[in-house]
């Protein structure tokens, strides 16, 4: 897709991609203006409003975190492991994580998904193998 035509996140499936060069993008657009929200809602009748309530703001940050940690966890089984899809390793240890296990616990957890299910081996030699 052409970098000047891009999907615009919050767009119902099937809606007309959103252009940089739109009026919502420019300085003064009705997006900026208090009071000129029926403009836009009629501009793009396909847009979806996002609000984000406080609840959300606390789990969403809950999530980033245990990202974050799932990160720095991971790099530990990526510098022992042979190629893989480092979305399994982390759907496996966030699964465990959520569930209550530690994270020394959950990063076993996740390399035995990763051995039994997905058949990635971690290399012989290696601390965990």
């Amino acid at each position: 897709m052409p970098d000047a035509v891009r999907s615009s996140a919050g767009t119902r499936p099937g809606a007309e991609p959103l252009r940089p060069t739109e009026a919502r993008d420019r300085p003064g657009s009705p997006r900026a203006r208090p009071g000129h929200e029926a403009e836009t809602v009629a501009a793009h009748p396909n847009r979806l409003e996002v609000t984000v309530s406080t609840t959300a703001t606390t789990e969403i940050d809950n999530m980033a975190s245990l990202l974050h940690e799932t990160g720095d966890r991971h790099h530990s089984f990526e510098v022992i492991a042979p190629p893989h899809d480092w979305w399994d390793w982390y759907a496996a240890y966030m699964t465990a994580r959520q569930s209550g296990s530690s994270p020394d616990e959950a990063a076993e957890a996740a390399a035995a998904y990763m051995a039994e299910i997905k058949g990635v081996r971690l290399r012989s030699g290696s601390p965990a193998a």
